[in-house]
């Protein structure tokens, strides 16, 4: 149970998270073991700095979503046939995403130009972020360090300053190909993304850029899965946007209808503001505004066994009763906050929130002894 301000009203929410199993016919239904409710954000493996580890799990606790994240978990697949390139669909709704998965690559150079090998053929790959385009310049972040910032980060290492600069990219600082400056001796053999939006692609020309205020500039990285708060254009949402020059043809988180158009105008947490935005940890376009229950999915090269496999969601909407006090019961109307298809487990897991507005704020010994009940239309 949780309770805050994420609007005008003070709301509380009780957050109920439910794992299904997919059956051969598509369907969703109730599986036999349950994931817990995960209280902070987690990640797939500990990176060693200035690395940095891709989520593989956002808060549950952020309740009070105006819609619906959507994430996917898994791999592609080119069943048997070691492709060097697959392309991976997500359809849901009104929303439609592909990500092109490449075989490994490295950067080469010939005669003085950067290019790319060519893919190597493949039977699975992760659609991780960490296959994404992004990461880290590592030998400009050396270069640039201060001696100060260097003996900070021998002596602090829980402060991991060498994780935050702008060595970093924004977008996606777990990622693998950005560089600040394109050379031989930074890049030759450096591994290459991956994954990339068709219409977006990653191209030897525009790995570097620059420098570090042109990140706006680079390629989008293209996954299914969480993001991190830390991340644009999540952290903008707290007005917090890394130093940056914004494109003459925008910002393409915004052109793409993915973010608010209001996006760097947002005032900062600093000055007691943040944006409710802020909550999604979907990546940006796969937020909907509502997902209805019952929705059927169409995945394309992600499920080990299937091509080609359609998914129907769970119709069941929780109707929940909480009791305050035992004197004072209130509905709460029930939201799905997120989907997460989880194609190789063959399952998907739900988290919804149950939310009543009350009149004030309630303290955390106040919601422990809050009871419940729960009903499913």
């Amino acid at each position: 149970m949780v309770c805050a301000q994420p609007y005008s009203d003070y709301e509380l929410a009780l957050v109920m998270k439910l794992t299904f199993s997919i059956s051969a016919s598509g369907d969703c239904v109730p599986a036999k073991a349950q994931q817990p409710i995960v209280i902070a954000p987690l990640d797939y493996e500990a990176a060693k700095p200035p690395l940095v580890s891709a989520p593989s799990w956002d808060s549950d606790l952020l309740a009070f979503k105006a819609g619906t994240d959507v994430v996917v978990q898994g791999h592609a697949y080119s069943y048997g046939h070691a492709k060097q390139t697959v392309d991976t669909e997500l359809k849901l709704a009104d929303v439609s995403r592909t990500v092109r998965v490449h075989g490994d690559r490295r950067l080469d150079w010939r005669s003085g130009r950067p290019l790319f090998s060519a893919a190597e053929p493949f039977e699975m790959m992760p659609l991780r972020y960490d296959r994404a385009y992004g990461g880290c310049d590592q030998n400009y972040l050396a270069r640039v360090t201060d001696l100060v910032t260097r003996e900070l980060i021998r002596t602090q290492p829980n402060l991991h300053l060498d994780t935050a600069s702008d060595s970093h990219y924004p977008r996606n600082p777990a990622g693998r190909g950005f560089l600040i400056e394109l050379n031989r001796d930074s890049s030759e053999g450096m591994l290459l993304p991956n994954l990339e939006f068709p219409f977006d692609p990653v191209t030897p020309e525009r790995l570097a850029v620059g420098n570090p205020g042109n990140w706006m500039s680079a390629p989008l990285p293209a996954a299914f899965d969480w993001t991190s708060p830390a991340w644009f254009p999540r952290i903008a949402y707290l007005g917090l946007t890394p130093e940056h020059v914004v494109p003459a043809d925008g910002i393409r988180e915004v052109s793409l209808g993915w973010a608010l158009p209001s996006l760097m105008r947002l005032k900062s947490v600093f000055d007691g503001a943040w944006h409710p935005t802020f909550q999604h940890g979907a990546s940006p376009g796969l937020v909907l505004r509502r997902l209805q229950p019952g929705t059927q999915a169409l995945l394309r090269n992600m499920f080990p066994g299937h091509p080609e496999r359609k998914v129907q969601l769970s119709s069941r909407v929780p109707r929940v009763e909480i009791a305050i006090t035992e004197s004072n019961k209130v509905e709460a109307a029930s939201y799905l906050n997120a989907v997460v298809f989880q194609p190789d487990l063959d399952q998907v897991i739900e988290v919804w929130s149950a939310r009543a507005k009350v009149t004030r704020h309630y303290a955390q010994n106040e919601l422990d002894n809050m009871t419940w009940k729960i009903g499913w239309n």
